[in-house]
C-alpha cells in the first residue's frame, strides 16, 4: 500500500490585460456620445469632425483596487494505492480539495441607488421597474461604465477519483477512472475586458457576487485507456493506444433576453420561471412555452429564478487512437512513427464526438416586456430559443503523423 499527498500555493499567468483596463479607460482618454434622435445625426469620416451632442457625453473607466493582487490557489490531495491480489491490478483513490485564497471580482461603481424591487426579488435600477424604462436612473451622468476590479472573490474546489490501473505487462497496459467533482465560485473570471467580465457574469442582484456552480465544473467524469505492445517487426515496438473519454458537458445558465433590472447588461440577469398564473405572452404561445420549460429542465424552478451554471451541455464521449512503430536503432539513436486521430468517433460518423457549449453569457430563451401592477409578467416567447452553440474544434476529427528521434 502506498499513502500520497501535498499540498501548495499556485498561481497563473500575469492577468496583464486585467491590469493594464485601467490605462485604457482612464476617464480621460475617450468621450462617448450617445444620440437617439433619429435622422439628425448625420455620419461623417473625418475623425477630427465628429458630432457631438449637448450634454450626452460620458466617459468609461476601470479602476483597479489599491490592495488588489494576483489571484492565487491553494491546493491540497490525499490519495491512496493498494495493489489488489488479481493480475497485479492497483486500485487507487484520491481526493482533492481546492481553495482560492485570492480571486478576482468585477463590480460596477456607477449603477445608482436601487429604485425598487421586481416580485421575483431582485433590486431594480430602472426609473420605471415595471415598465423597464429609465435605465440606471440614479447614476452619475458624466460617467458610464466604472468597473471595479478587487480581490475580493472567492471559490473552491472538492474532487474525488477512483481508479483502477492493469500495470504496464510485457504486452498490455490498461487504466479505467472515474472523477466527480463540485466546483463553487461567485464569478467565472473568463473574459478579458473589465466591462465584458462584469457583464458576461450573472446574477441575481449585479456587485453582489452570484456564489454558485464554477463555468469549469465537470461533474462526472468517466477515462479509460487501453494500450497494447509487440514486437510485429523484430526487435522493434509497435504500440496501438486507444483512449476513451465520456464527461459531463458545461455548465451554463438561462438568463433573460434583455435587461430586466436596468443595469445596463442585456447578458446578466438570471431567468425569473414563473408559475402558470404570474405571466401572460405578448408573442408567441402558452403551449409552446410551457413545453420549453419542461424541456429545458426549467420547469423545476417554477417562482423562482434559475440558478447560475445549474444546468449541463449534452454529454462528451469521444475516442483518441494513437499508433506508433519504432525502426531499427542507428547506434546510440532511435527512430519512431506514429499515427493518431482525435475524435475517432467523428470520423467514423459525423454526428458522434460533438460537443457543445452555452457559451460565456448563458442562453436566453424569453425576452420580459414589462410587469404589470398585479405582479404579471409580459413575456416575449416569439422568437426560437437559442440552441446551445457547438464548439468546432473539439467536435471535429483531427488526424496528425509524426516521426521523433530519440538519442
Amino acid at each position: 500500500m502506498q499513502l500520497r499527498g501535498g499540498i501548495g500555493l499556485f498561481t497563473g499567468g500575469s492577468p496583464n490585460v486585467w491590469v493594464s483596463n485601467s490605462y485604457t479607460n482612464t476617464g480621460g482618454d475617450t468621450v462617448n456620445y450617445s444620440y437617439f434622435g433619429g435622422g439628425d445625426a448625420i455620419f461623417t469620416p473625418d475623425v477630427n469632425n465628429q458630432p457631438v451632442f449637448a450634454g450626452s457625453s460620458r466617459q468609461n473607466v476601470d479602476v483597479l483596487d489599491p490592495d488588489f493582487e494576483i489571484p492565487t490557489v491553494l491546493k491540497s490531495n490525499l490519495a491512496v494505492d493498494v495493489e489488489l491480489p488479481w493480475w497485479g491490478l492497483i486500485a487507487s483513490a484520491e481526493l482533492e480539495y481546492f481553495k482560492n485564497r485570492i480571486a478576482v471580482l468585477w463590480q460596477h461603481l456607477n449603477l445608482g441607488e436601487p429604485t425598487g424591487v421586481l416580485p421575483d426579488g431582485r433590486l431594480s435600477y430602472y426609473e420605471d421597474p415595471y415598465a423597464l424604462s429609465g435605465r440606471r436612473a440614479n447614476a452619475n451622468p458624466d460617467f458610464n461604465d466604472v468597473i471595479y476590479l478587487s480581490s475580493k472573490g472567492d471559490g473552491e474546489t472538492k474532487r474525488a477519483t477512483f481508479s483502477l490501473e492493469l500495470p504496464q505487462s510485457e504486452h498490455f497496459h490498461a487504466k479505467v477512472a472515474y472523477t466527480f467533482t463540485e466546483a463553487k465560485d461567485t464569478g467565472d473570471a473568463d473574459s478579458s475586458t473589465a466591462y465584458s467580465s462584469w457583464q458576461y457574469t450573472n446574477y441575481i442582484n449585479p456587485n453582489e457576487g452570484s456564489w454558485g456552480t464554477s463555468a469549469y465544473e465537470i461533474e462526472n467524469a468517466f477515462t479509460a485507456f487501453a494500450n497494447f505492445r509487440y514486437n510485429f517487426f523484430g526487435d522493434t515496438f509497435t504500440n496501438i493506444g486507444l483512449v476513451f473519454l465520456s464527461r459531463d458537458g458545461e455548465p451554463f445558465s438561462y438568463r433573460w433576453n434583455n435587461d430586466v433590472n436596468g443595469d445596463g447588461s442585456f447578458y446578466n440577469d438570471l431567468l425569473y420561471v414563473p408559475m402558470p398564473d404570474e405571466y401572460v405572452l405578448t408573442a408567441g404561445s402558452v403551449d409552446d412555452f410551457e413545453a420549453y420549460l419542461a424541456s429545458s429542465g426549467l420547469d423545476q424552478y417554477r417562482g423562482q429564478i434559475a440558478p447560475r451554471n445549474g444546468f449541463k451541455a449534452p454529454r462528451i464521449n469521444r475516442f483518441d487512437i494513437n499508433v506508433s512503430q519504432e525502426l531499427p536503432a542507428w547506434g546510440p539513436v532511435r527512430a519512431t512513427l506514429f499515427f493518431n486521430i482525435k475524435n475517432l468517433g467523428n470520423l467514423i460518423n459525423k454526428d458522434w464526438g460533438q460537443s457543445y457549449t452555452g457559451f460565456y453569457r448563458g442562453e436566453g430563451p424569453y425576452s420580459l416586456d414589462g410587469i404589470t401592477d398585479e405582479g404579471i409578467y409580459e413575456i416575449d416567447f416569439g422568437r426560437t430559443p437559442f440552441s446551445l452553440s457547438r464548439s468546432s474544434a473539439p467536435s471535429e476529427w483531427r488526424a496528425q503523423v509524426g516521426f521523433r528521434l530519440d538519442w
